[in-house]
Protein backbone atom coordinates (compact mmCIF):
# COMPACT_ATOMS: atom_id res chain seq x y z
CA UNK A 1 0.00 0.00 0.00
CA UNK A 2 3.12 2.24 -0.13
CA UNK A 3 2.65 3.85 3.26
CA UNK A 4 -1.16 3.94 3.22
CA UNK A 5 -2.35 1.46 5.80
CA UNK A 6 -6.11 1.85 5.77
CA UNK A 7 -9.05 2.96 3.66
CA UNK A 8 -9.55 5.81 6.14
CA UNK A 9 -6.12 7.21 5.24
CA UNK A 10 -6.69 6.71 1.53
CA UNK A 11 -10.10 8.37 1.67
CA UNK A 12 -8.67 11.31 3.62
CA UNK A 13 -6.06 11.88 0.91
CA UNK A 14 -8.65 11.62 -1.87
CA UNK A 15 -10.93 14.10 -0.10
CA UNK A 16 -8.07 16.55 0.38
CA UNK A 17 -7.27 16.39 -3.33
CA UNK A 18 -10.88 16.87 -4.47
CA UNK A 19 -11.51 20.04 -6.48
CA UNK A 20 -13.10 22.98 -4.62
CA UNK A 21 -16.18 23.10 -6.85
CA UNK A 22 -17.19 19.55 -5.82
CA UNK A 23 -15.78 19.43 -2.29
CA UNK A 24 -18.44 18.24 0.13
CA UNK A 25 -20.56 16.91 -2.73
CA UNK A 26 -18.42 14.12 -4.21
CA UNK A 27 -17.61 11.35 -1.74
CA UNK A 28 -15.74 8.07 -2.04
CA UNK A 29 -17.05 4.92 -0.38
CA UNK A 30 -15.51 1.51 0.30
CA UNK A 31 -16.61 -1.31 2.58
CA UNK A 32 -15.55 -4.93 2.95
CA UNK A 33 -17.84 -7.73 4.09
CA UNK A 34 -15.31 -9.69 6.13
CA UNK A 35 -17.79 -12.37 7.23
CA UNK A 36 -18.58 -13.22 3.61
CA UNK A 37 -16.55 -15.74 1.61
CA UNK A 38 -13.44 -14.05 0.12
CA UNK A 39 -14.27 -10.82 2.00
CA UNK A 40 -16.29 -9.38 -0.86
CA UNK A 41 -16.84 -5.64 -0.78
CA UNK A 42 -18.34 -2.62 -2.47
CA UNK A 43 -16.96 0.73 -3.55
CA UNK A 44 -18.62 3.73 -5.16
CA UNK A 45 -18.25 7.38 -6.10
CA UNK A 46 -21.23 9.44 -4.99
CA UNK A 47 -22.62 12.88 -5.68
CA UNK A 48 -24.74 14.30 -2.86
CA UNK A 49 -25.06 10.79 -1.46
CA UNK A 50 -26.27 9.22 -4.72
CA UNK A 51 -24.10 6.74 -6.59
CA UNK A 52 -22.69 7.77 -9.95
CA UNK A 53 -20.76 4.54 -10.33
CA UNK A 54 -20.19 1.45 -8.17
CA UNK A 55 -17.59 -1.30 -8.06
CA UNK A 56 -18.66 -4.41 -6.19
CA UNK A 57 -18.24 -8.13 -5.64
CA UNK A 58 -20.88 -8.68 -8.34
CA UNK A 59 -18.59 -7.18 -11.00
CA UNK A 60 -15.70 -9.20 -9.53
CA UNK A 61 -17.80 -12.36 -9.94
CA UNK A 62 -18.42 -11.49 -13.61
CA UNK A 63 -14.68 -10.99 -14.06
CA UNK A 64 -13.98 -14.45 -12.61
CA UNK A 65 -16.37 -16.04 -15.11
CA UNK A 66 -14.66 -14.22 -17.99
CA UNK A 67 -11.23 -15.04 -16.61
CA UNK A 68 -11.99 -18.76 -16.64
CA UNK A 69 -13.11 -18.65 -20.25
CA UNK A 70 -9.96 -16.71 -21.22
CA UNK A 71 -7.60 -19.32 -19.86
CA UNK A 72 -9.50 -22.07 -21.62
CA UNK A 73 -9.04 -20.31 -24.97
CA UNK A 74 -6.30 -21.04 -27.52
CA UNK A 75 -4.54 -17.70 -26.79
CA UNK A 76 -5.13 -16.88 -23.10
CA UNK A 77 -2.86 -13.81 -23.01
CA UNK A 78 -4.54 -12.12 -25.98
CA UNK A 79 -7.97 -12.99 -24.61
CA UNK A 80 -6.99 -11.59 -21.21
CA UNK A 81 -5.96 -8.23 -22.73
CA UNK A 82 -9.21 -8.13 -24.68
CA UNK A 83 -11.22 -8.83 -21.53
CA UNK A 84 -9.51 -6.06 -19.56
CA UNK A 85 -10.39 -3.58 -22.32
CA UNK A 86 -14.01 -4.79 -22.30
CA UNK A 87 -14.23 -4.48 -18.51
CA UNK A 88 -12.94 -0.92 -18.69
CA UNK A 89 -15.46 -0.08 -21.41
CA UNK A 90 -18.47 -1.52 -19.60
CA UNK A 91 -17.42 -0.56 -16.07
CA UNK A 92 -17.30 -4.23 -15.02
CA UNK A 93 -14.82 -3.44 -12.24
CA UNK A 94 -14.78 -4.65 -8.65
CA UNK A 95 -13.99 -3.07 -5.31
CA UNK A 96 -10.39 -4.35 -5.45
CA UNK A 97 -9.97 -2.68 -8.85
CA UNK A 98 -11.08 0.56 -7.21
CA UNK A 99 -8.70 0.14 -4.28
CA UNK A 100 -5.77 -0.65 -6.56
CA UNK A 101 -6.58 2.39 -8.72
CA UNK A 102 -6.64 4.66 -5.66
CA UNK A 103 -3.19 3.53 -4.51
CA UNK A 104 -1.75 3.96 -8.02
CA UNK A 105 -3.35 7.39 -8.36
CA UNK A 106 -1.94 8.64 -5.06
CA UNK A 107 1.59 7.50 -5.96
CA UNK A 108 2.03 9.08 -9.40
CA UNK A 109 1.95 12.57 -10.95
CA UNK A 110 -1.45 14.01 -11.91
CA UNK A 111 -0.31 14.23 -15.55
CA UNK A 112 0.22 10.48 -15.69
CA UNK A 113 -3.16 9.84 -14.09
CA UNK A 114 -4.96 11.97 -16.69
CA UNK A 115 -3.47 9.73 -19.41
CA UNK A 116 -3.88 6.45 -17.54
CA UNK A 117 -5.29 3.35 -19.22
CA UNK A 118 -6.94 2.58 -15.88
CA UNK A 119 -10.22 4.42 -16.21
CA UNK A 120 -10.79 4.65 -12.46
CA UNK A 121 -7.44 6.42 -12.10
CA UNK A 122 -8.48 8.82 -14.85
CA UNK A 123 -11.78 9.60 -13.11
CA UNK A 124 -9.94 10.40 -9.88
CA UNK A 125 -7.60 12.71 -11.82
CA UNK A 126 -10.48 14.61 -13.46
CA UNK A 127 -11.97 15.30 -10.01
CA UNK A 128 -8.61 16.37 -8.57
CA UNK A 129 -7.93 20.02 -7.68
CA UNK A 130 -4.50 19.77 -9.35
CA UNK A 131 -6.32 19.46 -12.68
CA UNK A 132 -6.82 23.19 -13.20
CA UNK A 133 -9.10 25.18 -15.46
CA UNK A 134 -6.49 25.54 -18.19
CA UNK A 135 -6.16 21.76 -18.44
CA UNK A 136 -9.92 21.29 -18.23
CA UNK A 137 -10.51 23.77 -21.05
CA UNK A 138 -7.97 21.94 -23.20
CA UNK A 139 -9.63 18.59 -22.50
CA UNK A 140 -13.05 20.05 -23.30
CA UNK A 141 -11.89 21.71 -26.53
CA UNK A 142 -10.02 18.62 -27.73
CA UNK A 143 -13.20 16.59 -27.19
CA UNK A 144 -11.43 13.22 -26.91
CA UNK A 145 -13.31 12.52 -23.67
CA UNK A 146 -16.46 12.18 -25.77
CA UNK A 147 -15.16 8.84 -27.07
CA UNK A 148 -14.82 7.41 -23.58
CA UNK A 149 -17.47 5.13 -22.03
CA UNK A 150 -20.42 6.98 -20.53
CA UNK A 151 -19.61 5.96 -16.96
CA UNK A 152 -16.32 7.90 -17.27
CA UNK A 153 -17.57 10.68 -19.51
CA UNK A 154 -20.11 11.75 -16.88
CA UNK A 155 -17.25 12.78 -14.56
CA UNK A 156 -15.63 14.95 -17.23
CA UNK A 157 -18.98 16.60 -17.94
CA UNK A 158 -19.68 17.04 -14.24
CA UNK A 159 -16.36 18.79 -13.67
CA UNK A 160 -16.78 20.94 -16.79
CA UNK A 161 -20.24 21.93 -15.62
CA UNK A 162 -19.21 22.92 -12.12
CA UNK A 163 -16.22 24.88 -13.41
CA UNK A 164 -18.37 26.70 -16.01
CA UNK A 165 -16.43 25.26 -18.95
CA UNK A 166 -17.86 24.40 -22.36
CA UNK A 167 -21.36 24.87 -23.73
CA UNK A 168 -23.10 24.59 -20.38
CA UNK A 169 -22.35 27.68 -18.28
CA UNK A 170 -25.32 27.67 -15.89
CA UNK A 171 -28.27 25.60 -14.76
CA UNK A 172 -26.08 23.05 -13.05
CA UNK A 173 -29.09 22.01 -11.02
CA UNK A 174 -32.79 21.59 -11.67
CA UNK A 175 -35.68 21.67 -9.21
CA UNK A 176 -38.32 18.93 -9.06
CA UNK A 177 -41.75 20.00 -7.79
CA UNK A 178 -44.20 17.61 -6.15
CA UNK A 179 -47.52 18.39 -4.52
CA UNK A 180 -48.83 15.94 -1.92
CA UNK A 181 -52.33 15.25 -0.62
CA UNK A 182 -51.56 14.15 2.98
CA UNK A 183 -55.13 13.00 3.62
CA UNK A 184 -54.73 10.31 0.93
CA UNK A 185 -51.27 9.28 2.11
CA UNK A 186 -50.72 6.44 4.53
CA UNK A 187 -47.89 4.44 6.13
CA UNK A 188 -45.12 4.15 3.51
CA UNK A 189 -47.22 5.52 0.64
CA UNK A 190 -47.38 9.18 -0.34
CA UNK A 191 -50.15 10.47 -2.65
CA UNK A 192 -47.91 12.84 -4.60
CA UNK A 193 -48.30 14.54 -7.96
CA UNK A 194 -45.20 15.23 -10.08
CA UNK A 195 -45.87 18.73 -11.31
CA UNK A 196 -42.63 19.24 -13.22
CA UNK A 197 -38.97 20.08 -13.17
CA UNK A 198 -37.75 23.68 -13.38
CA UNK A 199 -34.60 25.67 -14.03
CA UNK A 200 -34.77 27.70 -10.81
CA UNK A 201 -36.09 27.14 -7.32
CA UNK A 202 -38.11 30.36 -7.54
CA UNK A 203 -39.88 29.10 -10.66
CA UNK A 204 -40.76 25.84 -8.91
CA UNK A 205 -42.03 27.70 -5.81
CA UNK A 206 -44.15 30.13 -7.85
CA UNK A 207 -45.67 27.20 -9.75
CA UNK A 208 -46.50 25.47 -6.47
CA UNK A 209 -48.21 28.57 -5.09
CA UNK A 210 -50.25 28.93 -8.28
CA UNK A 211 -51.46 25.32 -8.10
CA UNK A 212 -52.33 25.55 -4.40
CA UNK A 213 -54.39 28.68 -4.99
CA UNK A 214 -55.94 28.15 -8.42
CA UNK A 215 -55.96 24.57 -9.71
CA UNK A 216 -58.86 22.23 -8.93
CA UNK A 217 -58.14 19.64 -6.28
CA UNK A 218 -54.88 21.22 -5.19
CA UNK A 219 -56.70 24.32 -3.93
CA UNK A 220 -59.67 22.35 -2.53
CA UNK A 221 -57.74 20.16 -0.08
CA UNK A 222 -54.90 20.84 2.40
CA UNK A 223 -52.13 19.91 -0.02
CA UNK A 224 -48.46 20.60 0.60
CA UNK A 225 -45.52 20.86 -1.77
CA UNK A 226 -41.84 19.91 -1.81
CA UNK A 227 -38.99 20.99 -4.06
CA UNK A 228 -36.06 18.63 -4.60
CA UNK A 229 -32.76 19.74 -6.04
CA UNK A 230 -31.61 17.49 -8.91
CA UNK A 231 -28.10 17.53 -10.35
CA UNK A 232 -27.67 17.43 -14.14
CA UNK A 233 -25.20 14.80 -15.34
CA UNK A 234 -24.00 15.89 -18.76
CA UNK A 235 -24.29 18.98 -20.94
CA UNK A 236 -27.80 20.18 -21.80
CA UNK A 237 -28.36 21.46 -25.35
CA UNK A 238 -29.13 25.14 -25.76
CA UNK A 239 -32.82 24.55 -26.47
CA UNK A 240 -35.62 26.71 -25.12
CA UNK A 241 -37.23 23.66 -23.53
CA UNK A 242 -34.52 21.02 -23.05
CA UNK A 243 -35.36 17.49 -21.96
CA UNK A 244 -33.73 15.45 -19.24
CA UNK A 245 -34.02 11.75 -18.42
CA UNK A 246 -34.43 10.15 -15.01
CA UNK A 247 -34.35 6.55 -13.84
CA UNK A 248 -37.11 5.56 -11.42
CA UNK A 249 -37.55 2.28 -9.55
CA UNK A 250 -40.40 1.22 -7.27
CA UNK A 251 -42.23 -1.61 -5.54
CA UNK A 252 -46.01 -2.08 -5.46
CA UNK A 253 -47.96 -2.77 -2.25
CA UNK A 254 -51.16 -4.81 -1.79
CA UNK A 255 -53.25 -1.75 -2.71
CA UNK A 256 -51.35 -1.42 -6.02
CA UNK A 257 -49.75 1.83 -4.87
CA UNK A 258 -46.12 2.61 -5.61
CA UNK A 259 -43.78 2.46 -2.60
CA UNK A 260 -40.02 2.44 -1.95
CA UNK A 261 -39.52 4.79 -4.88
CA UNK A 262 -35.93 5.53 -5.84
CA UNK A 263 -34.75 8.07 -8.42
CA UNK A 264 -31.53 8.95 -10.19
CA UNK A 265 -30.18 12.38 -10.89
CA UNK A 266 -31.09 14.03 -14.20
CA UNK A 267 -29.23 12.97 -17.33
CA UNK A 268 -28.69 15.12 -20.39
CA UNK A 269 -29.21 12.26 -22.83
CA UNK A 270 -31.13 9.00 -22.90
CA UNK A 271 -28.05 6.81 -23.33
CA UNK A 272 -26.68 8.05 -20.01
CA UNK A 273 -29.98 7.24 -18.32
CA UNK A 274 -30.09 3.74 -19.81
CA UNK A 275 -26.58 3.04 -18.52
CA UNK A 276 -27.60 4.32 -15.10
CA UNK A 277 -30.61 2.01 -15.22
CA UNK A 278 -28.29 -0.99 -15.57
CA UNK A 279 -26.20 0.11 -12.59
CA UNK A 280 -29.18 0.89 -10.40
CA UNK A 281 -30.84 -2.44 -11.10
CA UNK A 282 -27.71 -4.12 -9.77
CA UNK A 283 -27.56 -1.92 -6.67
CA UNK A 284 -31.23 -1.60 -5.65
CA UNK A 285 -33.79 -4.42 -5.67
CA UNK A 286 -37.06 -3.03 -7.04
CA UNK A 287 -40.00 -4.69 -8.79
CA UNK A 288 -40.36 -2.17 -11.61
CA UNK A 289 -38.15 0.34 -13.39
CA UNK A 290 -38.62 3.09 -15.94
CA UNK A 291 -36.62 5.76 -17.75
CA UNK A 292 -38.73 8.93 -17.92
CA UNK A 293 -38.20 11.92 -20.20
CA UNK A 294 -39.03 15.30 -18.63
CA UNK A 295 -39.26 18.63 -20.43
CA UNK A 296 -37.77 21.40 -18.29
CA UNK A 297 -40.42 23.98 -17.42
CA UNK A 298 -43.41 21.89 -18.55
CA UNK A 299 -46.23 21.57 -15.99
CA UNK A 300 -48.25 18.39 -15.46
CA UNK A 301 -51.71 18.03 -13.87
CA UNK A 302 -52.76 21.44 -15.20
CA UNK A 303 -56.43 20.38 -15.09
CA UNK A 304 -56.12 19.37 -11.43
CA UNK A 305 -57.74 16.29 -9.92
CA UNK A 306 -60.96 15.12 -8.29
CA UNK A 307 -61.13 12.68 -5.39
CA UNK A 308 -63.24 9.55 -5.86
Amino acid sequence: MNGYRSWGELNKRLSELLCDSLKGRITYFLTRYHKVHNSYGRASIRLDGKELVSFSWFEHHLQEDDYGRAWRSTDPEAEWKKLKAEWNESGTLGDMDFLEAVTVFLDQPIEASLQSNDYIVRVLAVLDRRTGKRTLRRLCEEGAYGNLPQWIRQFYELRFTYEGIGDHQSGRELFRLRITDPQLSYHDYSESFDIGIFSTEDEARETAEYYLNNVRGFCDYPCTYSIEKKVICGILPKDNDPCVWMVIGWDTNDDFDEINVIESECFADEAQANNALIRMKKAYPREDWAVNCLTVGKCNWQEGFVRD
